[in-house]
């Protein structure tokens, strides 16, 4: 694989891995961000400043509350 395949993989990977992530969030669906978001990703929320860790951010979209 020359260096131009694997720059086109990778954008390819990140753009599916992006979709996945704004479906989810569109669905509510707990499972597929918990697969899809890191374990140690950690959201500052803009209006506060008051970080928002992966599993309050997962347990929020699935339960509507966000």
């Amino acid at each position: 694989m020359n260096a131009d395949e694997v720059v086109l993989n990778t954008e390819k990977a990140v753009l599916t891995t992006e979709d996945g992530f704004f479906a989810a969030l569109a669905k509510a669906d707990r499972k597929a961000l918990e697969g899809t978001v890191a374990d140690d990703c950690v959201l500052i929320d803009v209006l506060s400043g008051s970080e928002v860790s992966r599993d309050v951010f997962v347990e929020s979209v699935g339960s509507r509350r966000l």
